[in-house]
């Protein structure tokens, strides 16, 4: 059995945003990427290993970081050869990552990807073993050696506003936490790596516990052999890798200790989900599939390989990805969102104004994100006469997120109406001009004011002259109303 390496290893929490373009970047060894939230680059020639096909985006990370593209079976391909830490996405759609080693020029601290190739430092010197996310921002646990003589290890949660740069400390003092997650009620509940000093020889305490955002801490489970990594369930049960639990087999045959556990929502006894090898850390996609990444020892004559293992929800180990030669801490999960757009057409355009005079058609495109859609697209919608916002909403199954369009539609096929009448008395002289006309619109409104124009005096058989008029407005959508009629004239 080997405990696990006193390294801290991502975890993340899904979002309620989306992953911005920039949020990952392939930094070296270049990779095929099927995915909107990566650049698609040429692909990496070695390592190929068999994927079944996945809407997760995967990053694992470990002595080097990898990306697993979604949808297709290919190498995993080289994110970075900085050795991360944890990672979790932030209401910003940032990712954001953490490092404990200080090498390949990073120190320890926070980092933000903000751009390909770019990690920009947020809080250096500090030493991470936990970070996660919400709607309101950022919570890490942040582990020390503190006393006099710096023997005993303690963590310290706080949550980080990414805006203003605002530490809140939520608690302090804690029994060392080595990965954490975000119930959604705000509590924080942690898996306890607790040593006797701080060299990481001897580990005491390894249980689970539950920290409530005034501070206080409720112990779940105790005794879980080396836990690693710790993730809420949509029924409110916890999910924990467990690296010294005697359960699974490596390829090679040799035996390999590691089990994903499930702890009741209330606490209590662990129950095996299934085995895994060494598992390191773990993450929940949206549609309940649990990703673990580890190591499997190889036996006496081969290396230790990193291991990616994809759970189904009833505890069945469907895929196993291996990446020789390296020792895989955590993976990650970007969950694709469900996209909505909206479609306008009508047989007429727009006019400059905005408006259009012809019926318009609205119609709704859906893409299926990491999970199937609750219910079916939105159906389309005809408007004839209208100066509103069209807003439409779909929502995926469990936690695969949402989308929403809105689209103004201002459309008026109705005419002005005219109104016109005579001032003084007929016969008129030649030259008058007697006509009076006033025009309302009650939806796009009047184009500037109504017109009157007149022909020229006529004479009819019986010898009476008169003259035609003709009186005309137009409304901001373009659609015209037309009076005409005539009035006598003295001779």
């Amino acid at each position: 059995m080997t405990p696990p390496r006193p390294h801290a290893r991502p975890h993340t929490r899904r979002p309620t945003g989306r992953l911005a373009a920039s949020g990952l970047a392939v930094l070296t060894g270049l990779a095929l990427v099927a995915s909107p939230r990566l650049p698609a680059q040429a692909a990496d020639p070695g390592g190929r290993t068999e994927l079944a096909e996945t809407t997760t985006t995967l990053l694992v990370t470990g002595d080097a970081d990898y990306v697993v593209p979604p949808d297709r079976a290919g190498s995993p391909n080289r994110f970075s050869e900085v050795d991360l830490g944890y990672s979790t996405v932030g209401p910003d759609g940032q990712l954001w990552v953490t490092k404990s080693q200080p090498e390949s020029g990073y120190p320890a601290g926070l980092y933000r990807v903000e751009s390909p190739g770019e990690l920009v430092p947020v809080l250096e010197a500090v030493n991470l073993t936990g970070l996660t996310s919400d709607a309101e921002g950022l919570v890490f646990a942040q582990t020390r050696c503190r006393g006099e003589d710096e023997t005993r290890r303690r963590t310290r949660l706080v949550r980080y506003d990414i805006e203003t740069g605002t530490q809140t400390e939520i608690a302090d003092g804690l029994t060392p936490l080595d990965g954490i997650a975000l119930e959604p009620d705000g509590d924080v509940v942690g898996v306890e790596q607790a040593v006797e000093g701080c060299d990481f020889r001897v580990f005491t305490r390894q249980g689970l516990v539950r920290v409530a955002p005034d501070g206080q801490d409720t112990r779940l489970a105790s005794d879980l052999r080396f836990p690693t990594d710790v993730a809420v369930a949509p029924d409110g049960s916890y999910l924990v890798t467990s690296s010294g639990w005697p359960a699974a087999q490596d390829p090679t045959g040799e035996p390999d200790a590691g089990a994903l556990l499930r702890i009741p929502a209330a606490g209590g006894e662990p129950s095996v989900v299934a085995p895994v090898a060494q598992p390191q850390g773990l993450d929940l996609s949206p549609d309940g599939t649990v990703w673990t990444a580890g190591f499997t020892e190889g036996g006496s004559s081969a290396p230790r390989s990193g291991v990616v293992q994809r759970v189904a929800p009833d505890g069945e180990v469907t895929d196993r990805l291996l990446v020789e030669e390296q020792v895989l801490d955590d993976v990650s999960t970007f969950g694709e969102d469900p996209v909505l757009s909206a479609a306008v057409s009508s047989p007429r355009g727009r006019n400059a104004a905005g408006w259009y005079r012809t019926p318009v058609t609205v119609r709704f495109t859906c893409a299926e994100g990491s999970t199937p859609l609750e219910g079916d697209c939105p159906a389309p919608v005809v408007l004839r006469n209208a100066d509103r916002a069209l807003e439409r909403t779909i929502t995926a199954t469990g936690d695969g997120g949402s989308d929403s369009v809105s689209v103004r539609v201002k459309v008026d096929t109705a005419k002005p109406t005219l109104r016109t009448r005579l001032v003084g008395e007929a016969p008129y002289a030649p030259s008058a001009r007697p006509v009076r006309c006033s025009a309302t619109d009650g939806l796009s409104g009047v184009a500037g004011d109504c017109t009157v124009s007149y022909g020229a005096v006529r004479t009819r058989a019986n010898g009476s002259r008169f003259r035609t008029w003709t009186a005309s407005v137009r409304d901001v959508a373009g659609n015209r109303t037309t009076r005409t009629g005539s009035f006598g004239v003295r001779r």
